[in-house]
């Protein structure tokens, strides 16, 4: 049916969960994307696909490298266990040229396989698609991952001068430390026009008021952002002067709108040293909205004086959070 509909321009596949997903219907959906040379905008989704290898995801990206006008593009690989760096170089060969891609977004949470080398060739890959805006990368509980990762990835980053929205999820990555933080900070003060910022940190323990301190220098330096969120739980060696960092740093943002921080069961943070910083946050002239998650369950939302004080759901981030599924 697929090879019917050459004109075709958006394509999306759901194949969360079905465990018939394996490597042939992968060879099969490949022919038929091969079929559809006018695809802009293509989402597919395997995820828990456990019948998936490298072998499937290889004839996959190769229908893929035929969208040369594809300008989305949006593949969910979270749980592929099978999942290994022989796709990062098979992704590395086929998308390179993808020269119209404006918007990626990836998904490889709780792929157990991927390891620091995977990153060495998925960071050149990155570097190279130097026409993006918008880019999502998920690793979170990619236990097997560091600073190395981090570092091949950011030299990668650092090419994408055009980017206005980033969003690079690490959590439960213990492996990352300070060490990754750096790497994240260079690639940053290389993205002048970058709007939205989303990083995600939590559980990467070892990181403390050094790290906080690039990341900070980092922000202080996105002249342009709207919108900023940190995850930074259960980092216990962060302390009130990591915490005065990020006030510094938010401080020069003039044109913010949204800022929400995740600080649970940051211990050496004293509980009035939050208080301060989120009355510091309503005291911003520009931010209109204000989230601040100190404590588990916690649903409290700061907001400037002069705007609304009606209750705001904590979940707002996933109705802000538009790159990882807004086009599901």
């Amino acid at each position: 049916m697929i090879m019917r509909l050459s004109n075709l321009k958006t394509l999306q596949l759901n194949f969360a969960s079905l465990l018939s997903v394996n490597d042939e219907a992968l060879r099969m959906l490949q022919q038929g994307l091969r079929k559809l040379p006018s695809l802009t905008f293509l989402y597919l989704n395997f995820h828990r696909c456990w019948d998936i290898s490298d072998h499937g995801i290889s004839n996959l990206l190769e229908a893929i490298a035929f969208e040369k006008k594809l300008e989305h593009l949006n593949l969910q690989f979270d749980w592929q266990k099978n999942l290994t760096g022989l796709s990062f170089n098979n992704m590395h060969e086929k998308l390179q040229n993808l020269e119209s891609l404006k918007d990626l977004i990836l998904n490889f949470e709780w792929c157990s396989a991927i390891t620091d080398e995977c990153f060495n060739i998925f960071g050149e890959l990155i570097g190279k698609l130097t026409n993006l805006e918008r880019l999502s990368l998920n690793f979170g509980n990619c236990h097997d991952i560091g600073d190395k990762a981090v570092q091949y990835l950011s030299s990668g980053l650092k090419n994408l001068s055009n980017l206005i929205h980033l969003n690079l999820n690490f959590q439960f990555c213990e492996n990352v430390t300070n060490v990754g933080v750096l790497a994240i900070k260079e690639a940053l003060l290389q993205m002048p026009c970058l709007r939205d910022l989303y990083l995600n940190l939590d559980w990467s323990t070892a990181i403390d008021d050094i790290g906080l301190k690039d990341l900070s220098e980092a922000l202080s330096q996105l002249s342009k952002l709207l919108k900023l969120v940190i995850h930074l739980s259960w980092l216990e060696n962060l302390s009130e002067t990591g915490l005065k960092y990020l006030s510094d740093a938010v401080f020069h943002l003039k044109h913010l709108k949204l800022a929400e921080f995740h600080l649970i069961c940051c211990n050496n943070i004293p509980k009035e040293a939050l208080k301060d910083f989120k009355n510091f946050l309503k005291e911003h002239s520009k931010i209109s909205e204000i989230y601040c998650v100190f404590e588990a369950n916690d649903t409290e939302v700061a907001i400037p004086e002069d705007g609304d004080d009606s209750d705001a759901d904590s979940q707002h981030d996933e109705d802000e959070e538009d790159d990882e599924d807004d086009q599901v």
